[in-house]
């Protein structure tokens, strides 16, 4: 996929455990990538066949110009440079959470880059908890702590299984914004596994889709994200996410503008937006990425003004999924918004609709309509 080795992850695995996981894969070497796919269809067995924690015979795993299996060269896991994020941070428990990162950094025997450490534990924002004990930490605290332990032995890859899975909602976004901070200040490339399209839409640049221990699909997260083929794995989740940057904070409204490509929209201050601590609140500027479910869109063939919906784009109907034989009382509606920029193609959106909605509009292919946003999620 990837020419220069020095820009790439290159995996072949071929193995029989519980069940059977063959995958041959060529991944961009920086930004994130999502292993996604339904329980059991062997994504942490992946991560565990990359990091040397699960014996594969048949492996090549080349890192950028790096060699970590290949026939019987194999190295071995203390000696890949890797960190790796388990679902429970592992983190040492008769340690406080300065000392755990503390005993990361002795065990790489590498001399750490002046102001790296300061850095990180800023970026995460976990200077006020530093002499806690771990016991006493919530569960996004020690989740950022672990993160912070990762960057600290500068690995070549960071791999992550599920970090969010034990968060509830709240602090999961936390994480997610911190993680996304991470991404534009580290180089570091980062694999996680997820099972949630939410997760994945705001933070992996480029997705990998597995099923039954084999690569479905793989592709930028935004363009599969946008595709039908993909709603099935997506239920309820299906949408489409859209670049943009905070171009106005309107604090007595609570309200973030965003330009989008296809226009501006004003967005509710979320959690990652509106406290007032480091870390958190957006800032002029600040790219961000814009998650829009398909059912908190509504289609409407003329410019509304006398409604509630703050948030309109224009955009052209480009498909609608039709099947004859399904039961629901729903069809999915494929757009593409405009470009106020007429050099740059607009955005793909997934909208929701009854069918007889489809009936009444008269709706088809090629229609020019304007996309009405009740709802989207918003992180820096």
């Amino acid at each position: 996929m990837l020419d220069n080795r020095d820009n790439q992850i290159s995996f072949t695995l071929s193995f029989n455990s519980q069940f059977c996981l063959s995958v041959d894969l060529r991944l961009p070497a920086s930004g994130v990538t999502a292993i996604y796919g339904p329980s059991g269809c062997g994504k942490t067995s992946f991560l565990r066949v990359v990091a040397g924690l699960e014996p594969c015979p048949d492996a090549t795993i080349i890192v950028g110009n790096q060699v970590w299996q290949q026939g019987t060269c194999v190295l071995a896991t203390h000696k890949r440079s890797l960190a790796y994020i388990f679902q429970e941070n592992a983190l040492l428990e008769h340690l406080n959470a300065e000392q755990n990162l503390q005993y990361a950094i002795k065990r790489t025997n590498k001399k750490l880059k002046p102001n790296v450490y300061q850095e990180v534990i800023s970026l995460l924002g976990i200077q006020s908890i530093l002499s806690q004990p771990v016991e006493s930490l919530s569960g996004g605290e020690r989740q950022r702590v672990a993160i912070a332990r990762a960057l600290l032995v500068e690995p070549k890859l960071l791999l992550m299984d599920e970090p969010f899975s034990a968060l509830d909602l709240q602090r999961k976004h936390e994480i997610l914004a911190y993680l996304l901070k991470v991404k534009r200040r580290f180089s570091t490339p980062i694999i996680f596994v997820s099972h949630s399209i939410e997760e994945v839409s705001l933070l992996a640049d480029y997705l990998v889709v597995m099923e039954q221990g084999t690569v479905a699909k793989q592709g930028a997260t935004s363009e599969l994200l946008a595709k039908h083929e993909l709603s099935r794995y997506q239920d309820e989740e299906i949408g489409g996410t859209l670049q943009g940057f905070v171009s106005d904070i309107l604090p007595e409204w609570k309200l973030n503008k965003i330009q989008l490509a296809a226009g501006a929209v004003y967005l509710p201050f979320q959690n990652s937006s509106s406290i007032d601590q480091p870390g958190y609140r957006l800032e002029i500027n600040d790219a961000v990425r814009v998650r829009i479910l398909a059912k908190d869109i509504s289609v409407s063939l003329s410019y509304a003004e006398d409604n509630s919906i703050l948030n309109k784009l224009a955009a052209q109907v480009i498909e609608i999924k039709l099947e004859e034989e399904s039961a629901s009382a729903y069809i999915q509606v494929q757009l593409l918004s405009d470009s106020e920029n007429g050099n740059q193609q607009g955005a793909q959106l997934m909208a929701k609709i009854t069918r007889y909605s489809l009936h009444k509009l008269s709706l088809k292919k090629g229609d020019r309509v304007w996309v009405q946003i009740k709802s989207a999620a918003l992180l820096s």
